[in-house]
């Protein structure tokens, strides 16, 4: 694989590079430059019920966005998702590009836990694509 890149001269450009593991996954944050290394905790996929969950951590008064790959294979099952409370909300980040934006808005605490449910097919799981 070949990855050509450019930017303008003394720009900055901060790139997060993660391997495709077939099933969703998370891509980062817009809250901290190490994407995820700060803000959230116990990151998981569980491959038998076909849910990733965490807890996102932030203060009060505090926003932030979790981006999360959604392969072709899998879609959001928004019913089953344990994210429908005030704090939380989920939309696509557009039609096709199969990315979740997960909003966390700490206004009652600095823990969320969450859990995104799919449905889909498990058989692309740990290849690479």
């Amino acid at each position: 694989m070949r990855l050509e890149l450019h930017w303008e001269p003394a720009s900055v450009q901060l790139l997060g590079i993660r391997e495709k593991t077939g099933a969703p996954q998370v891509l980062d944050t817009d809250w901290h430059y190490i994407q995820g290394g700060v803000e959230l905790q116990q990151v998981r996929w569980d491959a038998a019920t076909q849910t990733l969950a965490g807890v996102a951590l932030g203060g009060r008064g505090i926003q932030w966005t979790l981006a999360v790959y959604v392969p072709d294979a899998y879609t959001w099952v928004q019913a089953a998702s344990d994210v429908a409370h005030a704090a939380v909300s989920v939309r696509q980040a557009s039609p096709t590009a199969g990315v979740l934006q997960v909003v966390f808005d700490f206004q009652a605490g600095d823990r969320i836990p969450w859990k995104l449910r799919f449905h889909g097919s498990s058989a692309g799981e740990g290849k690479r694509r």
